[in-house]
């Protein structure tokens, strides 16, 4: 080897033990501790961030210490944490939305909603805090106020999964016309919906003809008198004729009907 490429080898070489030992030991415990967190390894990620801890206490470590914490299950400990957290940055909302879902596992509503709605002070756009701000409210029986949340959030963003959870919620209420309006907002974005549509509207009407007459007189006998049993059986006629928007508002009917 030539002298003056061992000499470039030996420069390199210690360049790079110069940078390595430059690192602050803060850095390459926060560093460790990532790695071993995006592996699973919660506890050996739990270890790095304590130990990165002790020489600062820094929102972001404060804030994945808890978030490790909650992660196995030990959710005072990750409140500790978090509120220690929230304290050196208040303007940083992932450390309440932690907050709040512990609180929830504790049982503690009162402070999982406080936590909630401060993150959507902070982030009003927040789909998690607000779905579960939602659902709180719902279980505390506050149902106009849970569906205009998810309502927002339905604007805003054009979640399926948001829409069918406002559904479910005013399923379980007696507004029948709102959920029936939000059933069929929902039908007309499901190709399952589309396709289902499509294959009644394409079976020719007339085969349903039988001796009791044909679909529409027996939309009109059953109209006469709108029993639960008769409710059904014109969201069945309705939909056989091919007017799916119908069979759900009279199916409904007849799930609220005595």
């Amino acid at each position: 080897m030539s002298r003056e490429k061992e000499s470039r080898l030996n420069i390199e070489s210690k360049n790079f033990t110069t940078n390595k030992n430059d690192i602050p030991e803060e850095e390459n415990l926060i560093s460790r501790g990532i790695f071993f967190s995006r592996k699973g390894n919660i506890d050996e990620a739990l270890e790095c961030f304590l130990q990165a801890s002790k020489t600062e206490e820094n929102y972001l470590v404060l804030y994945n210490i808890g978030c490790l914490y909650y992660k196995k299950g030990e959710y005072k400990k990750s409140i500790f944490n978090l509120e220690k957290s929230r304290k050196l940055n208040p303007a940083f909302p992932l450390s309440s939305l932690i907050t709040g879902i512990c609180y929830s596992r504790l049982g503690n509503l009162k402070a999982a909603q406080s936590n909630f709605i401060n993150v959507l002070m902070l982030d009003p756009d927040n789909k998690t805090a607000a779905t579960a701000l939602s659902i709180l409210l719902q279980n505390q029986g506050k149902i106009k106020e849970s569906v205009k949340i998810l309502a927002r959030l339905s604007e805003s963003d054009n979640n399926t999964a948001i829409r069918k959870l406002r559904t479910d919620i005013l399923f379980s209420t007696e507004n029948i016309e709102e959920t029936a309006s939000t059933i069929k907002d929902l039908k007309k974005e499901s190709k399952s919906y589309k396709d289902f549509d499509e294959y009644i509207n394409s079976i020719p009407v007339e085969v349903y003809n039988d001796k009791y007459g044909t679909i529409s007189d027996k939309i009109s006998n059953l109209e006469i008198n709108k029993t639960k049993k008769n409710l059904i059986s014109l969201s069945l006629c309705h939909l056989l004729k091919g007017d799916t928007d119908s069979a759900i508002d009279y199916l409904l009917q007849a799930r609220y009907a005595v």
